[in-house]
């Protein structure tokens, strides 16, 4: 399921066409809602589907299961690097990807990342947030300034990949957005 999922999700990030059958995401549904009401337990395999299927998901479903695996972050410290990691950069897809859907929903979801302190001992986690920072004010305020400014820096640290995927997401959002 979920490798259909995956590929499903990734082809719809980068040609903008759904090809995900709508019970495959009434499962994924079912899925992430079962963790929520089994006490909202989330173990690594859950958290790494969740950061690879957010495109799927609708505004509402995306919102709702972020908040509840950033409840659980909250609640259960997690110890491991690995882990930590991969639970923040769910969160950071999933804020992505409901930019694209509910920039309301995305604002409030980003306003939450905060308090997660464990961002600050990864650089790549660190620009990635900034870089959902400066989109939301690109959308509030039409200004690109700080997403340039963004791009000239990661010019200056030689992160080209980075600045190619920041760079393809932006159109991305100005397309969507149509600005």
């Amino acid at each position: 399921m979920f490798q259909a999922a995956i590929a499903a999700n990734f082809y719809e990030d980068l040609s903008e066409h759904n090809v995900c059958p709508s019970i495959l995401k009434d499962k994924i549904i079912l899925y992430f809602s079962n963790i929520i009401d089994n006490k909202n337990f989330w173990c690594y395999e859950d958290i790494f589907y969740f950061g690879l299927i957010t495109q799927l998901l609708d505004a509402r479903h995306l919102h709702g299961f972020s908040l509840k695996l950033l409840e659980y972050i909250e609640k259960n410290p997690i110890d491991s690097k690995v882990w930590n990691e991969l639970a923040i950069n769910a969160l950071l897809n999933a804020d992505f990807s409901l930019m694209k859907k509910d920039l309301k929903k995305a604002e409030e979801l980003y306003n939450r990342l905060d308090i997660l302190e464990a961002i600050d001992n990864y650089a790549e986690l660190i620009i990635r947030k900034k870089f959902l920072e400066s989109l939301i004010q690109y959308l509030k305020n039409n200004s690109n300034v700080e997403i340039f400014f963004l791009f000239r820096c990661l010019d200056f640290l030689d992160l080209t990949n980075m600045k190619l995927d920041f760079e393809s997401a932006f159109l991305q959002i100005k397309k969507i957005y149509n600005k």
